[in-house]
């Protein structure tokens, strides 16, 4: 499934509003208590070939591209790097002074129509035919009392027709979470992702489905992951941020805690193609740790660091695992092979290998 890949800020309390279901019945939370895993520095980490062959997209800022962002196609085992001209029509897509207000990531490969897209995975209809974001650009003062607003934009990537819809108040617009089969789910940043709402991408009738704060990813089937911040936590840290993930059951409001860690920040920033999450977890001494989530309770430490913040982002899963991109390069992770470094390139997935 597709991720939201929001950054983290100070969570608040959702507000009740009439006709709109609470989630209820959260169970209480267990500390997840992980196998520890040493300390690792992922740029000197050598380089491991891989036994399969295919071709991934990845978006890079380097002097090569004279300071320029521009896409590459790294092919595997070799790892050979080639530049893509495809890559010049993710740019012209931008219109002018344009505020991609939930461009929280890097651009999409879209491997339905082989064209870049200025927009994250979770922006992208399942079968690559259409995206969505928001801007807050090309704005004029209304006279109304609805005052400034926001536009979410709908474009179909064969074509480019681009149909606008009303993106909500100009201070607080909806935020695309994630482009599904079954509509647009939305979010909003008052509140800290507070509410949830389901978009018509024909129409533009939006729907609050769900009346709660943070929620972080749509792990499928009616299901949501959710931060929350534990009420038991001795030592919350700074602006009450989640040091638990919930999977949110949306037909009956139950929750479920998967992961809980007092004195840190969680935040889910991926899932594999089983849909386990992926999550960062943060502590007030700077230290960082990858984890993927297995179950309630249950996970897998990916890459643990000591003080500082960890710099591989943006995962990206296919059939050989989960993809990870940074500064220094291109990183591999699967339950057989654990983490590897697969490229010296610097850069970040923009799909699956194809």
């Amino acid at each position: 499934m597709k991720w939201a890949g929001l950054a983290l800020i100070a969570l608040l309390g959702a507000c009740a509003a009439p006709g709109v279901p609470e989630a209820r019945g959260q169970s209480p939370a267990v500390v997840d208590s992980p196998t520890p895993s040493p300390s690792m520095v992922p740029a000197t980490m050598p380089i491991s070939q891989v036994a399969f062959s295919c071709r991934l997209p990845v978006y890079v800022w380097a002097e090569s591209h004279q300071g320029e962002a521009m896409g590459d196609v790294i092919e595997f085992p070799a790892g050979t790097v080639t530049p893509d001209p495809a890559s010049v029509s993710m740019r012209l897509l931008y219109r002018p002074g344009a505020e991609l207000y939930d461009y929280s990531g890097f651009p999409f490969f879209d491997r339905a129509y082989l064209r870049w897209l200025p927009v994250t995975r979770n922006a992208v209809s399942p079968d690559g035919a259409y995206y969505a974001y928001t801007d807050r650009a090309l704005l004029t003062p209304s006279t109304t009392a609805q005052g400034l607003r926001a536009t979410i934009h709908v474009v179909a990537v064969e074509t480019g027709v681009d149909l606008a819809f009303d993106g909500g108040d100009w201070s607080a617009p909806y935020v695309v979470l994630d482009y599904s089969a079954e509509g647009i789910y939305l979010i909003t940043t008052a509140g800290v992702y507070a509410g949830l709402w389901l978009m018509d991408p024909t129409t533009g009738s939006v729907t609050r489905i769900a009346n709660l704060s943070n929620v972080q990813g749509n792990a499928g089937g009616n299901f949501f992951w959710v931060g929350t911040a534990n009420p038991s936590d001795p030592n919350p840290m700074v602006g009450i941020a989640p040091d638990q993930l919930d999977r949110l059951n949306l037909v009956d409001g139950s929750r479920v805690a998967w992961f809980y860690r007092p004195g840190s920040s969680v935040l889910l920033v991926g899932q594999d193609v089983s849909g386990h999450a992926i999550i960062l977890v943060s502590g007030v001494d700077g230290s960082t740790e990858l984890f993927l989530l297995l179950g309630p309770q249950s996970s897998r430490s990916i890459l643990k660091f000591g003080s500082g913040a960890t710099d591989l982002a943006f995962p990206i899963a296919d059939q050989h695992g989960v993809w990870f991109g940074s500064p220094h390069g291109i990183y591999l992770y699967s339950d057989a092979g654990g983490l590897q470094k697969v490229s010296s390139q610097p850069g970040y997935p923009a799909n699956g290998c194809i």
